[in-house]
C-alpha cells in the first residue's frame, strides 16, 4: 500500500543520514550520492544567493546541520532546511545530494 511505501522510503532515507556521521560519502542510486561536508570558510557569511550555488557547483542543499559549537555532541546537532537567504555559519555542516561527478568536484575544490 502506499502509506507503507513512503514508510519504507523515509525509514532508508533517514539510515542514509545516519550513516553520513560514519561515512563521507552516501550512495542513494546509481551515479547519485549524499555527502556530509563542514562548511567551507569561504562561503561564511554569504548566503546561497551570493553564491548561486545550485548554478556553481550543481548540487542540492538538502539541510544544514548546525553545531552548537565544535565541540558539541553530533545529537545537539540543530537541522536547518535553509531558504535562498540562509547566511552560511562556520558551525555549518552542509548535507549536499547530486552526481558523482558533481560531488567529487566540490570535494576536490574545498578539501
Amino acid at each position: 500500500n502506499k502509506a507503507t511505501m513512503m514508510m519504507n522510503v523515509k525509514d532508508s532515507f533517514a539510515t542514509e543520514l545516519r550513516t553520513l556521521n560514519q561515512t563521507t560519502v552516501s550512495h542513494v542510486a546509481d551515479g547519485y550520492s549524499i555527502i556530509e561536508k563542514a562548511v567551507p570558510r569561504n562561503f561564511i557569511g554569504k548566503t546561497i544567493v551570493d553564491l548561486k550555488f545550485r548554478n556553481t557547483f550543481g548540487l542540492e542543499i538538502l539541510m544544514i546541520k548546525q553545531r552548537a559549537s565544535i565541540l558539541a555532541d553530533e545529537g545537539q546537532d540543530k537541522i536547518v532546511i535553509p531558504n535562498l537567504s540562509y547566511k552560511f555559519d562556520q558551525n555549518d555542516f552542509l548535507v549536499l545530494f547530486g552526481s558523482d561527478e558533481k560531488i567529487s568536484e566540490f570535494q576536490k575544490q574545498f578539501n
